[in-house]
């Protein structure tokens, strides 16, 4: 019994050890992210706080030991979407470390934005704020921009409240068609799972452990769209449960 609450205090104090690291090493990084790329141009801006945000990305996995695996054989030249399930506000990290070398731009909920620091980091990168209507305009404007990659949606809508069972996921949004069917782009689904362990979403403090980010095949929107009945509504249905079921297969499999 002893030895069990020694084994709990030590692990506590490595928590609030790699925490107050990670903080302090966090201050010039914050700096570097918000600070800093205000003084330059609107594009240039963009690209830095993007640059340094990486580096906090690595520096926050490394200190909390936190490994990130990657699955799947990406190649893609053209500009793409990605679509993923969704479990911890680690997601987003998860996802821009995985394609690493690719500018993303990440549709997210307004109170992504109204956080301090996190929020603005995400404006001054020019992310997508999908509460509001006009975020479909900008959507599409965005993707056109020579310098940006891809555009990431969770179609969920919101981080799953379950810890255990990933197969199922929740009824996807109308978000991920539109794009789907305005665009004209390769998709890929990409399946999340360990997030919900090492980031709960009441946890304070990440926990060490293993995030895998599985890439599946690209998907081709002509050829969901080819299938889909041409009924508006039953269309967009259709194609909602195709990417769904498409990226259930790909978690399930990955367990």
């Amino acid at each position: 019994m002893a030895m069990k609450i020694f084994n709990i205090l030590l692990y506590y104090i490595d928590r609030l050890l790699r925490s107050a690291i990670f903080i302090l090493l966090s201050i010039p990084l914050f700096f570097l992210i918000i600070v800093i790329p205000l003084t330059v141009k609107k594009g240039k801006r963009e690209v830095l706080s993007e640059t340094f945000t990486k580096m906090w990305y690595r520096l926050l996995f490394f200190i909390f030991g936190i490994k990130l695996e990657v699955e799947g054989n990406f190649d893609e030249d053209r500009k793409f979407i990605i679509y993923a399930n969704h479990l911890s506000f680690l997601d987003i990290p998860a996802i821009t470390l995985a394609f690493a070398g690719k500018r993303i731009k990440f549709l997210a909920k307004e109170e992504i934005f109204s956080m301090p620091i996190i929020g603005w980091g995400m404006r001054i990168q020019g992310h997508i704020d999908i509460s509001k209507i006009s975020s479909i305009r900008k959507t599409l404007d965005i993707i056109n921009k020579d310098s940006i990659d891809a555009i990431c949606i969770f179609p969920e809508g919101t981080r799953q409240k379950i810890l255990g069972d990933l197969k199922e996921l929740m009824q996807f949004k109308e978000g991920v068609t539109f794009l789907i069917e305005n665009l004209n782009l390769p998709v890929y689904p990409v399946g999340i799972t360990g997030t919900q362990k090492v980031f709960p979403v009441s946890a304070v403090i990440p926990r060490s452990g293993k995030i895998k980010v599985i890439i599946g095949n690209r998907l081709e929107p002509t050829g969901i769209i080819s299938e889909a009945p041409k009924n508006h509504k039953e269309r967009r249905a259709f194609i909602s449960n195709f990417l769904k079921n498409h990226l259930e297969k790909i978690i399930r499999d990955s367990l």
